[in-house]
């Protein structure tokens, strides 16, 4: 098999000194200046685009895959709150933001549980999942709800799943 050989750059237009020499060269008969002085045809300020954010178009099973997606990092937030996995496990999918606040949440029930007994040790353990649903918001934005249920109690965990270039990614998360 020969070897592969990169795409030729092909310039997008001509280069200022390019235009200033055709100017010089070939004046306007009418007038003894160019019509442009090569800067004058400028914009005096680029034009500012807004920020775009990704969309991804949903798929047949999109919205399947988010809630799945949604449960399995619900399940694993809850492993991290219960102290059996450490946060850094989370980060491809909860965004920078969110890391700091679940550690911050784990560690206080870690606090919460070293003294006591009864219900609030049992917070967080044997975790499964109740319920998950997802609901399409715009292409490539999801919001998510799952029940969880613990040795202790029901509650409630809200996520938010932006698509990112890797794949979903958490932007918000509530925990109950």
């Amino acid at each position: 098999m020969a070897p592969r050989t990169l795409p030729q750059l092909v310039e997008t237009g001509p280069r200022t000194e390019d235009v200033l020499r055709l100017h010089r060269a070939h004046p306007d008969p009418g007038k003894g200046t160019p019509r442009t002085s090569g800067t004058s045809a400028l914009a005096a300020e680029p034009a500012q685009r807004p920020a775009r954010r990704l969309r991804a178009l949903p798929g047949a099973h999109e919205g399947e895959e988010v809630r799945r997606l949604a449960a399995a990092i619900t399940r694993a937030t809850m492993e991290v709150l219960a102290g059996t996995r450490p946060v850094q496990q989370l980060t491809p999918w909860l965004h920078r933001d969110l890391l700091a606040s679940v550690q911050l949440r784990a560690d206080l029930s870690r606090a919460a549980r070293e003294g006591a007994s009864g219900p609030s040790a049992r917070a967080h353990r044997a975790t499964t999942i109740r319920s998950s649903h997802a609901s399409l918001i715009e292409p490539g934005l999801y919001e998510a709800a799952v029940v969880v249920a613990d040795a202790a109690r029901c509650r409630a965990v809200a996520l938010r799943l932006e698509a990112a270039r890797s794949g979903w990614q958490v932007t918000a998360l509530e925990i109950g």
